[in-house]
Order: C-alpha cells, then sequence, then structure tokens
C-alpha cells in the first residue's frame, strides 16, 4: 500500500484576491490513488457531516508522500505533566 496525502481546496476572494483556501487535508493509506480519493472523500464528508463535499471544494490535490506526517503509534503522555494549564490529574 502506497501513503497518500489528499487536500481540498475553495476559491474564495479575500481583500480582493480570489485564492484557493485549503479545506480538509486527509492521510490515507490505498493501493492506488483514486482508491485514496475516494476514501479522503468520505473522511472529508463524515467529518464535516456532510453529504456532498463538492459543495465545500473546488478542486482536490492527489499526492504520493514518502512518510506520514504523524506516526502511526503515538507516544503516551501524561497530559498533567505535559499541559498544565488543562488541569488534568
Amino acid at each position: 500500500m502506497s501513503h497518500y496525502v489528499v487536500k481540498f481546496y475553495k476559491k474564495v476572494v479575500a481583500h480582493g484576491h480570489e485564492v484557493d483556501a485549503c479545506q480538509y487535508v486527509a492521510e490515507i493509506f490505498a493501493k492506488r490513488a483514486s482508491d485514496a480519493l475516494d476514501g479522503a472523500k468520505l473522511d472529508f464528508c463524515n467529518s464535516h457531516h456532510l453529504r456532498d463535499c463538492t459543495l465545500h471544494a473546488d478542486r482536490v490535490e492527489v499526492c504520493e508522500a514518502e512518510h506520514p506526517t504523524c506516526p502511526i503509534a503515538p507516544l503516551a503522555i501524561e497530559p498533567s505533566r505535559s499541559f498544565p494549564w488543562l488541569g488534568l490529574r
């Protein structure tokens, strides 16, 4: 399986200029780019409670990536020590 990064963009006007605003980024493991796109669309719709992601994205970019941007199994941390302002004990 390959690792893909799929980005969804929407054209918006900001300060009189048209720009592509990134709406969602998904990291997908899939056999093909088309499978990664299908999985990312499903993720996008589920996370934003949508039936159709085309209302929120004009353009999609699918790139094959060498490494995931975050580890598959993140390290366990103690929130009270790492983030004392949370007040967790």
